[in-house]
Protein backbone atom coordinates (compact mmCIF):
# COMPACT_ATOMS: atom_id res chain seq x y z
CA UNK A 1 0.00 0.00 0.00
CA UNK A 2 1.38 3.66 -0.86
CA UNK A 3 0.91 6.33 1.40
CA UNK A 4 1.33 9.67 0.07
CA UNK A 5 2.60 12.55 2.23
CA UNK A 6 1.23 16.39 2.57
CA UNK A 7 4.00 18.47 3.87
CA UNK A 8 6.81 16.80 3.51
CA UNK A 9 8.75 20.00 1.67
CA UNK A 10 8.08 21.71 5.26
CA UNK A 11 10.61 19.45 7.18
CA UNK A 12 13.71 17.71 6.16
CA UNK A 13 14.35 13.87 6.07
CA UNK A 14 16.56 14.52 8.94
CA UNK A 15 14.43 16.89 11.06
CA UNK A 16 11.50 13.88 10.80
CA UNK A 17 13.72 11.26 11.60
CA UNK A 18 15.38 13.12 14.83
CA UNK A 19 11.45 13.97 16.12
CA UNK A 20 10.76 9.72 16.11
CA UNK A 21 11.53 9.76 19.73
CA UNK A 22 10.81 13.42 20.97
CA UNK A 23 6.99 13.93 19.73
CA UNK A 24 6.71 13.64 16.45
CA UNK A 25 3.81 11.97 14.65
CA UNK A 26 2.15 11.73 11.53
CA UNK A 27 -1.93 12.17 11.00
CA UNK A 28 -4.43 11.81 8.16
CA UNK A 29 -7.40 13.55 8.50
CA UNK A 30 -10.91 12.78 6.89
CA UNK A 31 -13.79 13.58 5.06
CA UNK A 32 -17.07 12.97 3.63
CA UNK A 33 -18.34 11.99 0.42
CA UNK A 34 -22.49 11.81 0.90
CA UNK A 35 -24.73 9.24 -0.61
CA UNK A 36 -28.39 10.14 -0.37
CA UNK A 37 -30.56 7.69 1.70
CA UNK A 38 -27.53 5.76 2.92
CA UNK A 39 -24.10 5.77 4.66
CA UNK A 40 -21.86 8.23 3.39
CA UNK A 41 -18.26 7.40 2.13
CA UNK A 42 -15.60 8.47 4.35
CA UNK A 43 -11.90 9.20 2.96
CA UNK A 44 -8.97 9.92 4.74
CA UNK A 45 -6.75 12.77 3.06
CA UNK A 46 -2.81 12.87 3.05
CA UNK A 47 -0.70 12.28 5.40
CA UNK A 48 0.53 15.11 7.30
CA UNK A 49 4.05 15.49 9.53
CA UNK A 50 3.00 17.02 13.12
CA UNK A 51 6.14 17.81 14.96
CA UNK A 52 5.91 17.96 19.14
CA UNK A 53 3.51 20.79 20.05
CA UNK A 54 2.64 21.58 16.51
CA UNK A 55 -0.37 23.31 15.01
CA UNK A 56 -2.67 20.65 14.09
CA UNK A 57 -5.32 22.78 13.48
CA UNK A 58 -4.74 24.61 10.26
CA UNK A 59 -4.22 20.76 8.38
CA UNK A 60 -7.87 19.72 10.18
CA UNK A 61 -9.61 22.79 9.11
CA UNK A 62 -9.35 21.72 5.70
CA UNK A 63 -11.47 18.61 5.68
CA UNK A 64 -13.57 19.79 8.23
CA UNK A 65 -14.56 22.61 5.64
CA UNK A 66 -14.66 20.39 3.04
CA UNK A 67 -17.26 17.85 4.91
CA UNK A 68 -19.20 20.81 5.83
CA UNK A 69 -20.09 22.04 2.29
CA UNK A 70 -20.74 18.85 0.68
CA UNK A 71 -21.47 16.27 3.18
CA UNK A 72 -25.08 17.87 4.22
CA UNK A 73 -26.44 17.11 0.83
CA UNK A 74 -26.38 13.18 1.80
CA UNK A 75 -29.59 13.11 3.60
CA UNK A 76 -30.29 11.87 6.55
CA UNK A 77 -27.01 10.85 7.37
CA UNK A 78 -24.49 13.24 6.08
CA UNK A 79 -24.83 15.56 8.72
CA UNK A 80 -24.40 13.12 11.51
CA UNK A 81 -21.27 11.86 9.41
CA UNK A 82 -20.18 15.51 9.26
CA UNK A 83 -20.15 16.13 12.97
CA UNK A 84 -18.84 13.35 13.48
CA UNK A 85 -15.61 13.96 10.99
CA UNK A 86 -15.53 17.23 12.62
CA UNK A 87 -14.81 15.93 15.83
CA UNK A 88 -12.75 13.10 14.93
CA UNK A 89 -10.45 15.29 13.02
CA UNK A 90 -10.35 18.21 15.66
CA UNK A 91 -8.96 15.24 18.26
CA UNK A 92 -6.05 15.05 16.38
CA UNK A 93 -7.24 13.15 13.47
CA UNK A 94 -6.06 9.42 12.79
CA UNK A 95 -2.77 8.57 13.95
CA UNK A 96 -0.50 6.47 11.72
CA UNK A 97 2.71 7.31 13.31
CA UNK A 98 4.30 3.75 14.20
CA UNK A 99 3.25 2.59 10.57
CA UNK A 100 5.08 5.76 8.84
CA UNK A 101 8.29 5.43 11.09
CA UNK A 102 8.31 1.31 10.39
CA UNK A 103 8.62 2.01 7.31
CA UNK A 104 9.71 5.89 6.25
CA UNK A 105 13.25 6.26 4.15
CA UNK A 106 15.00 8.91 3.25
CA UNK A 107 13.97 8.09 -1.43
CA UNK A 108 10.14 8.15 -0.31
CA UNK A 109 10.09 10.88 2.12
CA UNK A 110 11.53 13.53 -0.14
CA UNK A 111 9.38 12.17 -3.31
CA UNK A 112 6.06 12.56 -1.04
CA UNK A 113 4.99 8.84 -1.62
CA UNK A 114 6.19 6.00 1.02
CA UNK A 115 5.47 2.67 0.26
CA UNK A 116 3.66 0.70 3.57
CA UNK A 117 5.44 -2.98 3.50
CA UNK A 118 5.54 -3.47 6.99
CA UNK A 119 2.53 -2.72 8.99
CA UNK A 120 1.94 -2.29 12.92
CA UNK A 121 -2.03 -1.79 11.90
CA UNK A 122 -3.53 -4.41 9.86
CA UNK A 123 -7.08 -3.54 11.30
CA UNK A 124 -9.36 -0.87 12.80
CA UNK A 125 -12.61 -1.15 13.99
CA UNK A 126 -15.80 0.41 12.19
CA UNK A 127 -17.23 3.30 13.52
CA UNK A 128 -19.48 3.87 16.40
CA UNK A 129 -22.37 4.66 14.45
CA UNK A 130 -21.78 1.18 12.12
CA UNK A 131 -21.43 -1.15 15.33
CA UNK A 132 -25.05 -1.19 16.31
CA UNK A 133 -26.10 -1.51 12.96
CA UNK A 134 -23.85 -4.73 12.46
CA UNK A 135 -24.84 -6.26 15.69
CA UNK A 136 -28.66 -6.39 14.45
CA UNK A 137 -27.75 -7.78 11.32
CA UNK A 138 -26.07 -10.98 12.53
CA UNK A 139 -28.60 -10.51 15.59
CA UNK A 140 -31.30 -11.54 13.07
CA UNK A 141 -29.38 -14.42 11.15
CA UNK A 142 -28.89 -16.17 14.68
CA UNK A 143 -32.87 -15.95 15.72
CA UNK A 144 -33.17 -17.21 12.05
CA UNK A 145 -30.70 -20.13 12.94
CA UNK A 146 -28.78 -19.34 9.85
CA UNK A 147 -25.85 -18.25 12.32
CA UNK A 148 -24.29 -20.00 16.02
CA UNK A 149 -22.57 -16.58 17.44
CA UNK A 150 -21.99 -12.78 16.70
CA UNK A 151 -18.78 -12.29 14.78
CA UNK A 152 -15.09 -10.58 14.63
CA UNK A 153 -15.37 -7.49 12.10
CA UNK A 154 -12.39 -5.03 11.53
CA UNK A 155 -11.23 -2.72 8.74
CA UNK A 156 -8.59 -4.16 6.70
CA UNK A 157 -6.08 -1.35 6.29
CA UNK A 158 -3.15 -3.31 5.04
CA UNK A 159 -4.76 -3.43 1.33
CA UNK A 160 -2.47 -3.48 -2.22
CA UNK A 161 -1.67 -0.12 -3.93
CA UNK A 162 -4.93 1.74 -5.50
CA UNK A 163 -7.21 -0.65 -2.90
CA UNK A 164 -9.44 1.28 -0.62
CA UNK A 165 -9.35 -0.56 3.25
CA UNK A 166 -12.02 -3.07 3.26
CA UNK A 167 -14.78 -4.70 5.65
CA UNK A 168 -13.49 -8.37 7.12
CA UNK A 169 -15.79 -10.48 8.65
CA UNK A 170 -14.40 -13.12 10.36
CA UNK A 171 -16.62 -16.30 12.10
CA UNK A 172 -16.23 -18.94 14.62
CA UNK A 173 -18.25 -21.54 12.08
CA UNK A 174 -18.26 -23.15 8.51
CA UNK A 175 -19.95 -20.20 6.28
CA UNK A 176 -20.47 -22.68 3.37
CA UNK A 177 -24.02 -22.36 2.10
CA UNK A 178 -24.65 -19.01 4.24
CA UNK A 179 -22.32 -16.14 2.45
CA UNK A 180 -25.22 -15.25 0.07
CA UNK A 181 -27.88 -14.99 3.09
CA UNK A 182 -25.24 -12.80 5.33
CA UNK A 183 -24.47 -10.44 2.11
CA UNK A 184 -28.06 -10.43 1.45
CA UNK A 185 -28.70 -9.45 5.11
CA UNK A 186 -25.76 -7.02 5.12
CA UNK A 187 -27.11 -4.92 2.05
CA UNK A 188 -30.54 -4.44 3.82
CA UNK A 189 -29.22 -2.09 6.40
CA UNK A 190 -25.39 -0.84 4.28
CA UNK A 191 -25.10 0.44 0.96
CA UNK A 192 -24.32 -1.41 -1.89
CA UNK A 193 -20.85 -0.29 -2.48
CA UNK A 194 -20.04 -1.32 0.57
CA UNK A 195 -17.00 -3.95 0.00
CA UNK A 196 -16.70 -7.04 2.78
CA UNK A 197 -15.39 -9.94 2.97
CA UNK A 198 -16.29 -12.71 4.94
CA UNK A 199 -13.89 -15.44 6.45
CA UNK A 200 -13.74 -18.73 8.80
CA UNK A 201 -11.48 -18.04 11.16
CA UNK A 202 -11.43 -21.79 11.50
CA UNK A 203 -9.57 -21.82 8.26
CA UNK A 204 -5.86 -21.16 7.92
CA UNK A 205 -7.12 -17.22 6.73
CA UNK A 206 -3.89 -14.86 6.24
CA UNK A 207 -4.60 -12.32 9.05
CA UNK A 208 -6.74 -14.87 11.52
CA UNK A 209 -4.47 -13.55 14.49
CA UNK A 210 -4.28 -9.93 13.89
CA UNK A 211 -8.28 -9.45 12.85
CA UNK A 212 -8.89 -11.33 16.51
CA UNK A 213 -6.60 -8.93 18.26
CA UNK A 214 -7.33 -5.45 16.31
CA UNK A 215 -11.01 -6.10 14.70
CA UNK A 216 -13.67 -6.40 17.43
CA UNK A 217 -15.64 -9.48 18.86
CA UNK A 218 -19.25 -8.12 18.60
CA UNK A 219 -20.14 -11.14 21.12
CA UNK A 220 -18.21 -8.81 23.70
CA UNK A 221 -20.56 -5.70 23.37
Amino acid sequence: MEIKLANNNSYTYEEVKAAENNGGSFVTYQWIIPLPLFYPVRRLSKVYFIPKDGNQAKYAKKYNIISLIIGWWGLPFGPIFVNRSVRLNNNGGVDVTEDIYLNLDRTGYDNGRLEIVKHFTKFIHPSKSEIPEYKKVFKKLIDEGILKSQPVIGLFVDTEKNVEPYIIIGFNEELKGKEELISKAIYKRFYKQLKFELVDLNSDFEFKEALLTQGLNLESI
